[in-house]
């Protein structure tokens, strides 16, 4: 499927707040492969399709996890959400999309992971700066992105972090490890 085909498709499937978010992603994935000598085009499709499954209720994407067989860890159990990049980077494969970067960077783009490729971090870091992104700070991990990419996860993997232990949110198994990989 061509860009504009994503495009489409991601106009037809999320909230306009959803899409602003995606085309945000993929125009900073862009500008962040660009930096990192990474193929922008790929970053911005991993960009545009990372969150096609975003709005999905919980109970519909426990469903659906179940049913591609994908594995879940207690924690997506009990947070959904955390499941809506395994089950589009899924979802892409099946519609023919085929490239194993593309379809890292979409699967991992909520946890990260130790060792993860080169485009799944810039999409991991350009997830979390964003132009809609507006929190406390936002502008010192946009600076941080530009200073080498495995400070940028880090640094952003860090203020994920302590905004979920500050909210009381459960916290994946798999985002400390990459914490502590990156660090």
């Amino acid at each position: 499927m061509a860009e504009k085909d994503w495009l489409a498709f991601l106009h037809q499937t999320l909230t306009p707040h959803r899409v602003e978010h995606s085309l945000g992603v993929a125009e900073t994935a862009a500008s962040l492969a660009e930096f990192y000598e990474e193929d922008p085009e790929r970053a911005r499709l991993a960009g545009i399709t990372h969150d096609l499954a975003r709005e999905m209720r919980p109970a519909d994407m426990l469903a659906e996890a179940l049913m591609r067989k994908l594995p879940m860890e207690r924690v997506e159990r009990q947070a959904p959400i955390l499941l809506h990049g395994p089950i589009e980077a899924s979802r892409l494969a099946e519609e023919g999309l085929h490239d194993p970067d593309v379809l890292q960077a979409v699967r991992l783009h909520t946890t990260g992971a130790p060792g993860m490729g080169k485009l799944a971090q810039i999409i991991f870091v350009a997830d979390a700066i964003e132009p809609s992104r507006d929190y406390p700070g936002i502008d010192e991990l946009r600076e941080v992105s530009r200073q080498g990419l495995r400070t940028a996860v880090a640094a952003c993997l860090k203020a994920q972090l302590a905004y979920m232990v500050e909210t009381g949110q459960l916290i994946h198994p798999r985002s400390v490890a990459t914490y502590n990989s990156f660090i």
